[in-house]
């Protein structure tokens, strides 16, 4: 059972990609963009997923142009 559960989680895709943060981005932006047309994943639900991914960041309503971040992606 235990093995079944690892099993499932090794088939799963990954549903995120790379963004290197241009001028003029912005964490609600990139929801729009890679999860709002997607599909049905709230803000909060993506706001979460972003600062698990990029532990790094210190204040998600601060990036920088140039730093790359791990963003879920729905499309």
């Amino acid at each position: 059972l235990v093995e079944d559960i690892y099993a499932d989680l090794e088939q799963e895709e990954d549903y995120h990609l790379q963004h290197l943060v241009q001028k003029g981005d912005t964490i609600v932006g990139l929801w729009k963009t890679y999860a709002a047309e997607g599909g049905p994943l709230p803000l909060t639900d993506y706001l979460k997923d972003v600062k698990v991914e990029n532990p790094q960041l210190k204040n998600p309503d601060k990036i920088w142009v140039g730093e790359e971040l791990r963003v879920p992606s729905l499309d």
